[in-house]
């Protein structure tokens, strides 16, 4: 504890002293810290991507502490973030988590459903009225929404749902930047995590922590936003914007109550997920030293130390010689000499049973399905299937509610008051001034999820409709789709077909197909061979 103490308060003191040394000389800071990291990249840039590390273990624990979020977050938030990028960028399991989440939670995009009612002087004619107007602009909008007028907001929502998913929080700042084709200035910027900080002439301000600052009662009231990349080799600098709170929308879950911050949700698979890597690759070297097949020869008085310089290939930070072993190597010995290989006894036949229970740990730590996690469905039936499924879609289902309510529905309000402010829908200023939440209504609908069954989900769906346990709007909603709209289709089509058949028919009455053919003259009715029966039954 006394450790912890003295690190804490000479780490205090180093900040009071980098704030002091920033106010008198900033440009000498600026760029100290330039070639600062352009030397820390030159050292790291080759173990960066695990192809070219050489340290493959874990040289530390991972211990956890009795810090405040905040406090936990200064110590140790930067870390347990590289690591989780460093499992994203170099481990299958950890890269196709976050990939397949950002799939299963955006996937398409949310789908824009205005839902203005009639009440007060909104009638019923104009609430449908400026649902329909309103769309029709977010339609315009959303295509160019970001601050570069290129992404649309599916984009954004996808990038903001990875940074989250592997940086365990994101940053949407919105900003006014006018492109040709939208309707409002209204843009959106996602903000690198490692962008948000604290500036220096700010350390040891107490209502700056983390890049955020906040009032007397934790509220936060803006963001400082460096305005450059801190890890940039080329582009380095000290200046942060200081962007009001309301412009922000930081997508994260809190984990702790206080907590400003948001940690990766694979922290607590994270070990496991490294370990079981490195013993993957360990089981792969053993594999790659049974397959070699390697000749030596004795070679008479050559001295071992010429034989060992000339089989050398290079040499460690010590500077001793390295030796390989490769498929058809031929190594030459001095007389007298002996090599002896290290014999395991484990055979390796129970690894992939160890593989599969470690996957199984680390989907429970997940809190995601298995066989979703490691895309095996080999061994899966239809209601294993479907249980899986089910139990990922209520997983999805908690996060695309928050990224709507964090990101989707403050962007929609924020859009709705432009559009009022530039007079694109027949609505007052003032009117809106007193009544905004009757115009801001809206529904985002997340993409949906194809049926494992078809035939099966639609009987029950029909019969939860017969029954009256489910709407058909929530059932159409499951799967994605806007009900107003799929009933206005399916009205055009009826149309359609109606008017279809009714050419069918005028076309088929004009080429006299519908038409009886018509007697020849002169010939008789057919008569009914009852009266006959009858005639008979009288003569008898």
């Amino acid at each position: 504890m006394k450790h912890n103490l003295l690190t804490r308060t000479l780490r205090t003191a180093g900040k009071a002293i980098r704030a002091t040394e920033f106010w008198l000389t900033p440009e000498r800071v600026t760029r100290r810290r330039s070639m600062a990291n352009a030397l820390k990249y030159q050292e790291i840039m080759l173990s960066s991507r695990e192809v070219a590390d050489e340290d493959r273990f874990r040289g530390t624990k991972w211990i956890t502490s009795r810090l405040s979020p905040d406090s936990e977050a200064e110590e140790d938030l930067v870390s347990i973030r590289d690591r989780s990028r460093d499992l994203y960028l170099n481990d299958p399991i950890a890269g196709g988590y976050v990939k397949s989440r950002v799939t299963q939670i955006v996937g398409t995009g949310f789908t824009l459903q205005a839902r203005i009612k009639p009440q007060g002087r909104v009638s019923a004619t104009r609430a449908r009225a400026l649902n329909k107007e309103l769309e029709a602009l977010w339609k315009r909008q959303a295509r160019r929404i970001d601050i570069t007028g290129r992404k649309s907001f599916w984009r954004i929502q996808r990038l903001a749902q990875r940074c989250l998913d592997r940086d365990g929080e994101a940053f949407v700042v919105m900003s006014d930047k006018p492109v040709k084709g939208k309707p409002v200035t209204l843009a959106l910027e996602v903000v690198a995590v490692s962008r948000v900080a604290t500036p220096p002439e700010k350390e040891g301000d107490p209502q700056v922590r983390l890049g955020i600052e906040k009032d007397a009662d934790g509220a936060p009231v803006a963001y400082y936003i460096r305005v450059t990349d801190p890890d940039d080799t080329r582009e380095v600098s000290e200046t942060f914007r200081w962007v009001p709170a309301e412009r922000v929308l930081h997508l994260y879950e809190e984990e702790e109550p206080g907590q400003s911050r948001g940690y990766p949700g694979s922290s607590c698979a994270s070990a496991t997920l490294k370990d079981l890597k490195d013993y993957d690759e360990a089981v792969l070297i053993k594999r790659q030293t049974e397959a070699c097949f390697a000749a030596f020869v004795e070679t008479g008085d050559t001295a071992p130390s010429a034989v060992a310089l000339a089989s050398s290939h290079d040499t460690n930070s010590n500077n001793d010689r390295l030796q390989e072993l490769v498929p058809g190597t031929i190594e030459y010995l001095g007389q007298g000499q002996k090599i002896n290989f290290a014999n395991p006894t484990s055979s390796g036949a129970d690894n992939a049973s160890y593989l599969d229970s470690q996957y199984h740990r680390i989907a429970a730590g997940l809190n995601f399905p298995y066989e979703q996690l490691t895309k095996s469905w080999g061994r899966a039936n239809y209601a294993s299937s479907r249980t899986a499924l089910l139990e990922g879609h209520a997983e999805a289902r908690v996060w695309q509610k928050l990224q709507a309510e964090t990101i989707c529905i403050v962007v929609w309000e924020e859009f709705v008051l432009q559009c009022v402010q530039a007079g694109l829908i027949d609505v007052r200023a003032r009117e809106y001034t007193k009544t905004p939440w009757v115009f801001n209504e809206c529904s985002f609908i997340p993409t949906g999820w194809d049926w494992v069954d078809p035939l099966k989900e639609v009987k029950a769906a029909n019969e939860g409709i017969a029954g009256k346990i489910e709407s058909r709007t929530d059932i159409v909603q499951a799967k994605g789709r806007d009900d107003e709209e799929m009933q206005e289709q399916i009205l055009q089509e009826q149309m359609r077909d109606a008017d279809n058949e009714k050419l069918l028919k005028e076309y088929r009455k004009s080429l006299g197909l519908d038409e009886p053919p018509p007697k020849p003259e002169g010939e008789e009715p057919e008569e009914d061979d009852e009266p006959e029966e009858d005639e008979e039954q009288d003569d008898e």
